[in-house]
C-alpha cells in the first residue's frame, strides 16, 4: 500500500501533464508567457551553477508546501505545461487531484544535486526531494526525484518529476534528445511512515 502511496505521491503532476499531451508528438504548442531565460555571455562558475539550482529546487519545495500550486508551476518546464494546456489547467488539476486523494504536503526539501550532464545547450541533474506527506492513512517521509533543466548554461533551472520519465520515454527524447538516457533515475523510496 505504502508503495502505491509513494508512487501516487511523485507522479501526480506527471500523470496530468501526459494526459493533456496525449496524441501530441511531444513537439507541441508553446506560450511566450514561460521562456527560458537567455544564454548569458559570461559562463557561470560550478558554485553560481550549483547555487541556483538549489535556490530553485527550494523554491519548488516552499511551493508545493504552502500550497500556492501557480508558484510551483513556474518552477516546472514550461513546454510541458503549455503542452498540458498552460499553467491555470494545470494548477487547477493539481489541486483536484491532490484534494480527491486528501493529501497534505508538511515539508518538503531538495537535497545534494546529483552530476550534471550538459547536452548541446542544455544541462540535465537529477535533484532528490524528501517530502513530508499526509494522507488517510499516516504520514510518510518519502524520498522522490525532480530532473532539473537549465538551457541557458545554469542561470535558470525547470524541473520536471523523474517518475514520468520510464513510460513517455520516447516523448522525453523528442524534446530533449537521446542525452537524458544517461540520467540514472532512482526510484522514489519510502523512508518511514508513521
Amino acid at each position: 500500500m505504502k508503495k502505491i502511496i509513494i508512487l501516487l505521491l511523485t507522479s501526480i503532476l506527471i500523470s496530468i501533464l501526459v494526459s493533456a499531451c496525449d496524441g501530441n508528438d511531444g513537439l507541441g504548442p508553446q506560450d511566450n508567457t514561460h521562456t527560458p531565460a537567455q544564454v548569458e555571455d559570461t559562463p557561470l562558475t560550478e558554485e553560481e551553477i550549483y547555487a541556483n539550482l538549489l535556490a530553485r529546487a527550494e523554491g519548488l519545495a516552499e511551493a508545493y508546501v504552502s500550497g500556492d500550486y501557480m508558484e510551483a508551476i513556474s518552477f516546472m518546464y514550461p513546454r510541458i505545461v503549455d503542452m498540458a494546456g498552460g499553467s491555470n489547467d494545470v494548477a487547477e488539476s493539481l489541486k483536484q487531484a491532490i484534494k480527491e486523494d486528501q493529501l497534505a504536503f508538511l515539508a518538503m526539501s531538495a537535497e545534494d544535486p546529483m552530476e550534471i550532464i550538459e547536452s548541446g545547450e542544455r544541462l540535465f541533474v537529477i535533484v532528490p526531494i524528501v517530502m513530508e506527506a499526509q494522507d488517510l492513512d499516516g504520514t510518510m517521509l518519502i524520498r522522490s526525484f525532480q530532473i532539473g533543466v537549465s538551457e541557458d548554461g545554469g542561470n535558470q533551472w525547470w524541473f520536471m518529476d523523474s517518475t514520468g520519465i520510464g513510460p513517455n520515454r520516447e516523448m522525453f527524447i523528442l524534446m530533449f534528445g537521446d542525452r537524458i538516457d544517461q540520467l540514472e533515475i532512482p526510484e522514489p523510496e519510502l523512508l518511514e511512515s508513521y
